[in-house]
């Protein structure tokens, strides 16, 4: 029996959103990678920009699933809130290969959505 590691399942998963991206803007990714566009474009999320704020100080960002929705903290600075929504993607995308998540099962389809097909290279 053949296993595939979850390394390879992530490599295969970042291989697809590279193409979606290049496909959904007939180019390449740029650096510094626009994670924000990626989750609202491609994966079809809603991405706010909100003060986030705890008992113990602030909060980086919140993943909601169940709601597509992704909440960022304005008071960082650009580069924090870019790295901090690839953080908040990632637990959507991770979670759904590793914990098998109901709620997230759909977010694996989601590049190739527009054209009714499973998430996998074209």
């Amino acid at each position: 029996m053949k296993y595939v590691t979850h390394a390879r399942i992530i490599e295969e998963l970042v291989g697809n959103i590279v193409l979606a991206f290049e496909k959904t803007y007939g180019k390449t990714i740029p650096i510094p990678i626009p994670v924000i566009d990626i989750a609202e474009r491609i994966f079809h999320l809603k991405v706010d920009l909100e003060v986030l704020k705890e008992k113990s100080g602030l909060t980086s960002g919140i993943v909601i699933p169940e709601k597509r929705w992704i909440i960022l903290n304005k008071q960082m600075e650009e580069g924090r809130i870019n790295f901090t929504a690839a953080h908040e993607l990632g637990h959507l995308l991770i979670d759904s290969i590793t914990l098998g998540l109901k709620y997230n099962q759909e977010f694996l389809t989601y590049p190739l959505a527009s054209r009714n097909q499973p998430f996998e290279r074209y």
